[in-house]
């Protein structure tokens, strides 16, 4: 996400929390993604679903959204990431899914784990049965999920249709 989406995203998904907290997440989400995929010598496999919905909200205004939409195609474009979109024609493989990161490791000895986002707050998940659904529900909407060049294609097409 770029600086100003997470801000507006985040200032929306935890209104609890005072301006410099939403700034100390926003700030964390940044670093995370410079240090370990952007500058880093060995980058992070990320491999990243979203629906086509999420591309079409406005979040933070029409320069912010054109600009999140220019760093997804930026970050796409990267070695190390696997962006892929849901398309409207699959809306009901993805419809009730919140947003989920699972983390797996080189090192076989460390176990994978999982977080989950919602209103609610944040989740950690280290279950092997939460582990085992989260992993099965990645594989389907991944499935359901456009190739990277067709999500490419749907991203770029989102970010031009209103110039």
């Amino acid at each position: 996400q770029t600086e100003a989406y997470a801000q507006a995203v985040t200032g929306v998904g935890f209104t609890s929390l005072g301006p410099d907290q939403i700034e100390a997440l926003v700030e964390v989400r940044g670093l995370r993604q410079r240090h370990c995929l952007l500058e880093a010598a060995t980058p992070l496999e990320c491999r990243y679903v979203i629906t086509q919905a999420a591309l079409d909200f406005q979040v933070g205004g029409e320069r912010t959204h054109r600009e999140q939409l220019d760093h997804l195609l930026e970050i796409s474009a990267h070695a190390s990431v696997e962006l892929r979109v849901v398309p409207y024609a699959k809306g009901e493989e993805a419809a009730q899914i919140g947003a989920f990161m699972i983390l797996q490791f080189a090192d076989e000895d460390v176990p994978d784990v999982a977080f989950g986002e919602s209103v609610a707050g944040s989740l950690t998940m280290d279950d092997p049965r939460d582990l085992r659904r989260l992993h099965r529900l990645f594989r389907s909407l991944t499935d359901a999920a456009l190739s990277p060049d067709e999500s490419r294609d749907i991203i770029a097409f989102t970010r031009h249709k209103d110039d």
